[in-house]
């Protein structure tokens, strides 16, 4: 069975993966089912990590560093969400972040879509890359791989170091 994942977000008690599985019968015919998942548990540190891989294209595609200190703009975005527009043998996709103003407030924004194939930006091979990876890690959170798990790990760790 095939997973191809079209849109992840991350929220605070949220996480939100659209997908589809792709089946083959005995004809050859591809049987396509779409499934959203809508989970309470939090995502594992790896996925999430994931998502901040994609700050910096995410950053550069929509020329947030131009006028500022890119570790100054780094530190007040967050990936919260990408969208997968998989056609044909071209893949389009929209990243989507948090910015934090000095305020504290915060409001979203969205990468225009960039093509993959295409598109004029000169860290495609690594945007894709890094896409790989979060699409991986989002496969593995359907499978049940989420922070919840990690978390009773940090306690089990936390006992031990207290024991000695």
């Amino acid at each position: 069975m095939d997973i191809t994942i079209e849109k992840m977000k991350i929220k605070e008690s949220l996480t939100l993966i659209e997908y589809s599985t792709h089946v083959f019968t005995e004809d050859g015919d591809m049987i396509t089912s779409r499934f959203t998942l809508k989970s309470e548990a939090k995502p594992h540190k790896t996925f999430f990590d994931a998502f901040q891989g994609l700050k910096e294209h995410a950053i550069n595609i929509c020329e947030l560093s131009l006028f500022k200190d890119d570790q100054s703009v780094k530190k007040n975005h967050v990936v919260t969400g990408v969208t997968i527009k998989e056609h044909m043998d071209d893949s389009r996709v929209i990243i989507s972040l948090l910015k934090y103003t000095k305020s504290g407030k915060c409001f979203s924004l969205n990468t225009p879509l960039v093509n993959l194939a295409t598109e004029d930006y000169e860290k495609l091979d690594e945007l894709a890359a890094e896409l790989e990876i979060l699409k991986a890690e989002a496969v593995e959170f359907i499978r049940g791989k989420n922070g919840n798990q990690q978390i009773a790990l940090d306690f089990a760790s936390v006992k031990q170091q207290e024991a000695a």
